[in-house]
């Protein structure tokens, strides 16, 4: 998934609908800075925004995650609803509005009460062509992942949303002067995707892993029996290269 591509179509989507970014946080529930860090392709939105996208927009959730129309589904389509008078218009935001805030509230309510088992029931419900898994990383490792796995028939994207450092106790790791990192995806112990960074001058380890965020596609559909990982692999100022990794979980 090319994020800045994804960014800047949903950019396009909200200046057609002549909605300012603040508008477009209004009918979502969430801030103007967050629309602002999707368009710039520093973030991505997350299954229930996008959903909420598409339903806003009028397009599919795929086509948001590819950055682009598909005419497959612009010939299914058999109205325009940038014709459609600005009251009726305002009228059918305002009502998708409240539909998408009780569905919010339904499933924060089968989150409390129904974790593990019922909340994949329920992502099973969403009329959408994409599910989406969020990963979760082993606790006994300092590294911190923030991310989670969009796939459907033909495809597979890894998104990873961040990845920090926790010092430990007793830890310098973190405080280790690095030159260069290199983050790999492992799949089944395969490698499928790989982000590297190089810097100008030393920087500290933990400083260095800040806002990480990057997205890997591939072809193949996700197994949930595969074993995810992260590797990261850091050069010092000695040229010393280390290896610090942490399994991801469902």
């Amino acid at each position: 998934m090319d994020l800045e591509k994804m960014g800047k179509f949903i950019a396009k989507l909200r200046v057609d609908k002549g909605l300012t970014q603040a508008q477009l946080g209004d009918l979502l529930g969430v801030e103007n800075k967050i629309i602002s860090k999707w368009e710039k392709g520093i973030n991505t939105p997350d299954t229930m925004m996008l959903i909420a996208l598409s339903n806003i927009f009028n397009v599919r959730v795929e086509e948001i995650v590819d950055g682009e129309y598909k005419e497959k589904y612009r010939k299914e389509e058999n109205r325009d609803i940038s014709k459609i008078d600005d009251n009726k218009y305002n009228k059918h935001i305002k009502i998708r509005n409240i539909v998408i805030c009780i569905l919010v509230i339904i499933i924060l309510i089968n989150l409390t009460l129904f974790i593990g088992k019922e909340i994949k029931e329920i992502k099973s419900k969403i009329k959408t062509d994409t599910v989406t898994i969020d990963l979760k990383n082993d606790p006994e490792t300092p590294l911190n992942i923030n991310g989670c796995i969009m796939y459907s028939n033909q495809s597979t994207m890894y998104i990873i949303k961040g990845i920090s450092y926790e010092n430990k106790a007793d830890d310098k790791t973190g405080k280790t002067l690095i030159v260069q990192y290199e983050v790999k995806l492992l799949v089944d112990d395969k490698m499928v995707g790989t982000y590297t960074n190089n810097f100008d001058s030393n920087k500290e380890f933990d400083d260095a892993l800040d806002n990480i965020s990057f997205s890997i596609e591939t072809g193949k559909q996700f197994d949930k029996n595969s074993k995810v990982k992260i590797q990261v692999k850091y050069t010092t100022i000695s040229k010393d290269k280390e290896i610090i990794e942490t399994d991801l979980y469902i």
